[in-house]
């Protein structure tokens, strides 16, 4: 292996990009998964994935319409 910084007494191994790229990739999908194993599924997520409109009975559209006087 490899050693930067020898002449100062500082040792740190030189590892290679796509090494390092691929342990913190690693890292956080683990970390993500133990995060959802603690916390269950999260409230703004379907099972899929996929996520949930915030607060769909607050929220109006734009374009709402009154059924009951168009039907009359």
């Amino acid at each position: 292996m490899e050693y930067e910084g020898e002449k100062n007494n500082i040792v740190v191994p030189v590892k290679s990009p796509e090494e390092t790229e691929a342990n913190l990739k690693e890292k956080m999908i683990r970390k993500r998964s133990e995060e959802e194993m603690k916390n269950g599924l999260p409230k703004h997520m379907d099972y899929e994935g996929n996520a949930l409109p915030e607060n769909t009975e607050a929220k109006t559209d734009s374009c709402s319409i009154n059924y009951t006087k168009t039907i009359w």
